[in-house]
């Protein structure tokens, strides 16, 4: 039973809090098993590792805020060692995400992130209801650390008043052991005051992942850490998890032209990986005689 226990309070959590006088919003997270699993997955080396979950951390954070199935997407594009980190959120606890790297990164020493993504953007992308287009911000990038660019993306981008904490550790092996994030938001109403305040609050932590762990309770935090008192909206699990399928795939093969899979099924072409999660689908036969047929049927 106290193992069962142990295991729950484990689990990925992604809560949203309010001050009572309705000031500030707050979203933190710790989702280790999710930035490890996007690690083995992708067999990632230590620093694309801890940026990843970073991005994982910050687009989980965000999406909590929006409502159904509306998510978020962090894209960073650089120039350096790592080219790109990518994440994406959905506001029911679904996060997913990969990086683009040289194998040269593996020699860099841990938390060395200055050159590590060098010259680029750092993009959010929001896809929410009622929206036609997805409503992008793009910042250059700062720092390549993905929580000094969040931060630059608020400041130059957003409307409110926010501030960011994401961090992430890993052990001997440069296996993820820890990750977790904070995210404080002004709201209409909030003083001056009280944005020095939490601002001087949140300086003062050195690593966030001292004090959030993969078993602690995250509004039991909140309530140490904020200067206020505050009220749970929200306690959900988040998990890696892609919604990626054969299906989908086939999908978009049906845009290629005839000429294009024809090539593909002589070459045997037949595998199929998702970027997002790493997962392979194998097409057989009967699957290219499907898109052949039907892409001919619909040019003639």
């Amino acid at each position: 039973m106290a193992l069962t226990f142990e295991k729950h309070q484990e689990k990925d959590r992604v809560i949203s809090v309010m001050s009572n006088d309705g000031h500030f919003r707050v979203s933190a997270i710790k989702n280790t098993n999710s930035a490890l699993e996007a690690q083995l997955r992708h067999n990632l080396p230590e620093i694309p590792a801890l940026l990843l979950a970073r991005a994982l951390s910050a687009a989980s954070l965000l999406a909590v805020f929006l409502t159904g199935e509306e998510r978020v997407i962090i894209d960073v594009v650089g120039e350096g060692l790592v080219s790109k980190v990518t994440a994406e959120a959905i506001q029911v606890g679904e996060v997913r995400g990969y990086c683009e790297y040289s194998k040269k990164v593996a020699n860099l020493p841990k938390f060395d992130f200055a050159n590590v993504l060098g010259s680029g953007i750092f993009r959010v992308m929001r896809i929410l209801y009622n929206e036609p287009e997805p409503i992008i911000g793009i910042v250059k990038l700062v720092r390549g650390d993905i929580t000094s660019d969040l931060n630059y993306y608020f400041a130059k981008s957003e409307q409110l008043f926010s501030i960011a904490l994401l961090d992430a550790d890993t052990d001997v092996n440069g296996k993820i052991v820890n990750s977790c994030g904070l995210i404080v938001q002004a709201m209409p109403g909030a003083l001056e005051k009280e944005k020095d305040e939490i601002e001087n609050v949140l300086m003062k932590i050195d690593r966030l992942t001292n004090l959030i762990s993969p078993k602690v309770e995250l509004f039991d935090v909140l309530k140490n850490i904020l200067p206020w008192d505050i009220t749970l909206l929200k306690n959900d699990r988040v998990d890696f998890f892609c919604r990626c399928s054969k299906e989908g795939f086939l999908e978009k093969l049906l845009t290629l032209d005839y000429l294009d899979v024809k090539e593909m099924k002589e070459l045997g072409q037949n595998e199929l990986v998702c970027q997002y999660c790493n997962s392979k689908y194998y097409l057989n036969d009967e699957d290219f005689n499907f898109l052949l047929t039907t892409i001919k049927a619909r040019t003639n």
